[in-house]
């Protein structure tokens, strides 16, 4: 048979599952916070763009994780990619999915 469990033996295991437990709790938030973070900047990319550009339609803006994601119509290429630079100046660290169609 093996050894006798010690009472010192649980402490070490409980603490090991304290430690698990505080840091998948720590992950959680802050996966939360991140998610609540984009969410946040994707609604102020919507603005934004409605706000200072001339031409973009139908316009969506979505976050997903740490991307947000652009969609509708622009009336050319030109105003697709002022967007695009729109929605990274304010959330640069965020990836950028733009699928905005241009007219022409």
């Amino acid at each position: 048979m093996g050894k006798p469990v010690t009472e010192s033996f649980i402490a070490r295991i409980d603490a090991r599952i304290d430690e698990r437990a505080k840091r998948h709790t720590d992950e959680q938030i802050a996966a939360t916070t991140a998610a609540a973070e984009t969410a946040r900047l994707a609604s102020q990319i919507d603005r934004t763009v409605r706000d200072e550009l001339v031409g973009v339609s139908e316009l969506r803006v979505k976050a997903a994780g740490t991307t947000i994601v652009l969609a509708g119509s622009a009336a050319s290429q030109a105003v697709r990619k002022q967007a695009e630079a729109l929605a990274t100046s304010i959330a640069p660290n965020a990836t950028i999915e733009n699928f905005i169609l241009a007219k022409r």
